[in-house]
């Protein structure tokens, strides 16, 4: 069959000549200074230029044409239709896909790419082992440095330069005779999108159909422009004018969520509570400001008029509604500059990072054609801090590299959608050695798989992603280890590269299709469940520790070796909050239950006799908690052991849920402890808020303290615990524990040696929401041990040192002299204090040089002090008791209290033993004195409190204590505690 080739007559006109094999134009070829190797291959319909050399092996097919006085190499395969200029130069292995358009003067180095329909401009250099994506375009004079990746529809402009090793990624963009550093990522232009859940959407959704005026501010909003973080929760600024508070409360009504109080400050920069005086943050992760750091109230409009849409994406970061215009999420946003200021206004150990992320941000907004004015990150930074370190990088131009480059794989092009769904996960682990647990049940929504490698921790649970045909993984124990079949395979083998042939291997095993068809349906996930690593994270520790409520039969532990009372055990307060776990083992231990803020159990602290264990994991921001109080709103019938049981109205008890049940739990007079299923369509409550939050360093000790010193008549308290040294996630739940009780005084119970007292000291800082910011103090301390000493005796206590910080704010209507002057007061008393217990000079308490430097805030003076004392116990006690009394001072009420066994006695439980688990005497200091009354309800209600254990109806408003299913309770008022019947 004969081919037609187009060459080049003298006029330099086309002329075709057919042949059946390229020998028969040996003669055309020569009068040409055209050389083709013998094993090449050319053809049908190809146009050559003149002097054109052809190496072993090379392939042009059919429809490509070739300018003058341009060479290949060895091995090039040119593929249909790809139209190459004059003078230009490929290198051994290469490959230009169909379609491609190579300018004059181009130089291809070896087994570099070119992919398909793309362009590359004139006088460009593509260096060795290049790969240039499909329908990229690659301006004139460009230098593309050795290994360098280009994506699909990448953009190098004009005269630009591309580091060795540099990756463009899909649609990035590299501007005019920009300069791309060696090893650099270069994304795509900006598409700020937004990450929310599904919960959020319906909530933004409602606010904008109401026309709620609002904008996003914060790292919510600046992660638009990143997606590099997850963010705890979306700050929002809301017009906080009554018309505008109306609509947001219709929104929220509509959302399911609870209404947000109307009686805030307008001018207060802290989120607005809900109507039960919660946080909104904690019930669906949104705060709503009435003002703002950066600006005035007044401004808000000025600023919603400047404001910019952004479209909403789940936290899969896959956008909303990505095939209709019409139904997307818009969510308002600040402007650029106007973000740029809030951020910069602020104090957050964010500011810094969020500067860089919105500059960075500015000029390449500026790069792509808009008209913006950047804004220089230093002019909000104080001039004394540290920038962050960057890596010094490379330019790495092709022929004259700085350095030698480690050779980077090309990236091979794939159909990742259809591969994964493909590509059973579920196979793929098998191949790998992982077992399905023998925990996960055919009809479970997820199935959970082990390596079966000792000493691995990784439990990956499997779920159908509920908007796509394949199957996703996360790792119970390390949530960050998470993808699809195709990542996993990536992760296994180290790259892309290695990964493509096992996949392939799998795919075209003729079983293949066999083993998928075997594999049984895994029931459906919801959008609210996938992936959802609480639940999962609750679900799967559950059945591997094989949970259960503990009871009498159980508690041997606790009553024989930590001399507790079953009584206390099985009081109310800690119904369904002790557990009996056995994994593993014929030893059954008892958990203590570590509970997220969302409610959801997390973690456990195992004990037993000379045992401590937490799951593999660690504690996330799970801290255990003591049930909530509630009283009967009615009189009621329960049913315990298969009989009814009549409880009247104003009966008292605690509430918990448990495996999706809410359970009452109360003394009885005939029963003694019982705990009652509550039926929602008969059973109303109203929840009694704590008046104390007595926080301690493990569980024990909180059940060791109620033990030792019951609560009197009237008090109602929490007791919570991180289970030994708080986590950051942990301190901030404590925190908001703590905020969204403002009637709760906040005991601090830590065990009485050093780590104690220092947690102690921490614990002071935690913001109490009566407390007055612009008159406080916060105190910070750290120990620093550089000797690392092994030496086991008495000095090894003394080793090392702590960095105690104190910031104290004086407020500003005193004046800078007096509120210096105060402050440095304290802070004398407070070091002549520490060193009662000093008699070597050597071992003194000394303040730093950084000590005494005072800044002015909006609202205060902030004096920063800093003082150097050794380890000693008794030092760290005066330290603990002087700020606690200096900081009550400063508060005008108590709200906080220190309780503090000995250093000898240690704990609460070593002094419950001590006392052969008696209760402490009326005179002990580490009795709790009266009830303080901290709320203005309280304060009115002063007399009948002293009165009454019953609380009146304005503790709080009715509430359903996070479980939407239980009715809100009517407005009649309790009564007391009445006795109880059958």
């Amino acid at each position: 069959m004969s081919k037609t080739i187009y060459l080049q007559s003298e006029n330099n006109q086309e002329v075709a000549h057919s042949y059946e094999k390229l020998s028969d134009l040996k003669g055309e070829f020569e009068k040409r200074k055209i050389t083709i190797a013998p094993n090449a291959s050319i053809g049908t319909e190809v146009r050559l230029g003149n002097n054109i050399a052809v190496g072993e092996r090379t392939i042009i097919r059919s429809g490509s044409s070739v300018g003058s006085n341009t060479t290949f190499g060895d091995d090039i395969v040119v593929e249909k239709n790809v139209k190459i200029g004059s003078d230009c130069r490929f290198g051994d292995n290469s490959t230009v896909f169909e379609s491609a358009r190579i300018g004059d003067r181009v130089l291809i180095k070896q087994d570099s790419d070119i992919g398909a329909r793309s362009s590359i401009g004139s006088s460009s250099v593509i260096d060795s082992h290049a790969s240039i994506g499909k329908e990229s375009i690659i301006g004139t004079n460009a230098t593309i440095g050795s290994s360098v990746i280009t994506g699909s529809n990448s953009s190098v402009g004009t005269g630009a330069a591309l580091g060795a090793n540099a990756h463009i990624h899909d649609n990035g963009v590299v501007y005019d005779s920009e300069i791309v550093r060696a090893n650099s990522v270069v994304r795509p232009p900006i598409k700020p999108v937004n990450l929310v859940n599904d919960e959020q959407v319906e909530v933004f959704n409602n606010m904008n159909a109401k026309g709620v005026k609002y904008v996003a501010f914060g790292s919510f909003a600046v992660d638009a422009y990143e997606q590099a973080r997850s963010v705890g929760s979306i700050k929002v600024w809301v017009e906080p004018s009554t018309e505008n508070i109306n609509k947001l409360n219709e929104a929220l009504k509509e959302s399911g969520k609870d209404r947000i109080t109307t009686n805030f400050d307008p001018d207060i920069k802290r989120p607005i509570k809900s109507e039960l005086d919660k946080s909104t943050s904690q019930s669906f992760g949104i705060d709503f400001y009435p003002s703002i750091n950066g600006f005035k109230s007044e401004e808000f409009q000025k600023i919603h008029d400047r404001s910019v849409l952004v479209q909403g994406a789940e936290q899969n970061r896959t956008p909303l509604y990505p095939d209709s215009k019409k139904e997307q999420l818009p969510i308002n946003h600040m402007s650029l500059q106007d973000l740029f200021h809030n951020v910069g206004s602020t104090q957050s150990q964010a500011k810094e990072y969020n500067l860089k992320v919105l500059h960075k941000t500015m000029v390449d907004l500026k790069k792509q054609g808009q008209e913006l004015d950047i804004i220089d990150p230093l002019l909000y930074l104080d001039s004394n801090r540290t920038n962050m370190a960057t890596k010094k990088s490379y330019i790495s131009y092709p022929g004259h590299e700085d350095k030698p480059k480690e050779f980077v794989p090309k990236y091979e092009k794939r159909d990742f959608a259809q591969l994964r769904k493909d590509l059973d996960l579920e196979l793929v682990l098998n191949h790998y050695g992982y077992s399905l647990s023998d925990k996960s049940k055919p009809n479970d929504v997820y199935r959970v798989y082990k390596s079966g490698i000792e000493g691995d921790s990784q439990r990956l649970a499997v779920m159908n992603n509920p908007k796509g045909d394949y199957k996703m993984y996360v790792d119970l124990n390390n949530t960050n280890f998470r993808g699809d079949s195709i990542e996993f395979v990536k992760f296994k083998e180290g790259g892309y590269k290695e990964a493509f042939p096992v996949m392939d291997s799998m795919l075209g095993n003729p079983t293949y299709k066999q083993s998928v068809s075997q594999i049984l349906p895994m029931k459906p996930a919801t959008p609210g469940q996938f992936l959802n690593d609480e639940k999962l994270r609750q679900a799967d520790i559950l059945k591997e520790y094989n949970a259960t409520h503990i009871g009498e039969k159980r508690a041997g532990y606790l009553v024989n070796e930590r001399q507790l009372d079953i009584k206390t055990v099985l009081a109310p307060e800690f119904k369904h909050q002790i557990l009996s776990v056995k994994k593993n083992s014929e030893f059954e231990n008892i958990a203590f239950p570590l509970t997220s803020q969302k409610g959801n159990i997390l973690s456990f602290d195992i004990r037993n006799k000379d045992y401590k264990a937490l799951p593999v994991g660690g504690k996330w921001d799970g801290v255990w908690k003591t049930n909530d109080h509630a009283v009967l709103l009615k009189d009621s019938e329960f049913t315990f052991k298969d009989k009814a049981v009549q409880l009247e109205k104003g009966t008292i008890g605690t509430l918990s849920r448990s495996a999706g049940v809410a359970s009452f739990h109360t003394d009885h007079a005939v029963h003694g402890p019982i705990s009652l299923v509550v039926d929602k369509d008969k059973h109303q409550f109203e929840k009694i808020p704590a008046n104390r939050i007595i926080i301690s360093e493990s569980p024990i000790d909180s059940l060791s303290y109620h033990q030792l010193s019951p609560p009197k008549a009237g008090e109602y308290r929490q007791y919570i615990s991180p289970a030994g040294n708080p986590s950051r996630e942990q301190k901030m739940h404590i925190s908001n524990l703590i905020s969204s009780n403002p009637q709760a005084q906040f005991v601090i119970g830590m065990d009485g040696n050093a780590p104690g007292n220092r947690f102690a000291i921490n614990y002071l800082a935690v913001d109490h929401p009566l407390r007055d910011v612009n008159n406080s103090i916060v105190p910070n301390i750290s120990y620093i041990n550089p000797t690392k000493s092994k030496v086991e005796d008495k000095a090894q206590k003394d080793i090392g040192y702590n960095i105690l910080k104190v910031e104290i704010n004086h407020p500003k209507v005193d004046g800078q002299d007096n509120a210096k002057k105060s402050s440095d007061s304290i802070i004398d008393r407070l070091v002549a204090a520490i060193n009662v217990h000093s008699t070597d000079d050597s071992k003194l308490a000394k303040e730093s040089f950084l000590s005494r430097k005072i800044v002015e805030k909006p609202s205060a003076f902030s004096s920063s002090y800093e003082i150097k004392f050794p380890n000693i116990s008794k030092m760290l006690s005066s330290a603990l008791d002087y700020l606690a009394k200096e900081i009550t001072l400063k508060d005008g009420k108590p709200l906080i209290a220190i309780l503090r066994p000995s250093s000898v006695q240690n704990d609460f439980n070593d002094v419950l033993k001590d006392r052969k688990g008696q209760p402490l005497p009326e005179s002990s200091n580490l009795s709790l004195s009266r009830i303080p009354l901290l709320s203005d309800f309280a304060q009115k209600n002063e007399q009948s409190q002293n009165n009454s254990i019953a609380p009146s109806p304005s503790v709080s408003p009715k509430a359903s204590f996070n479980e939407p299913a239980m009715k809100a309770a009517t407005p009649e008022a309790p009564t007391p505690i009445k006795k109880q019947r059958i």
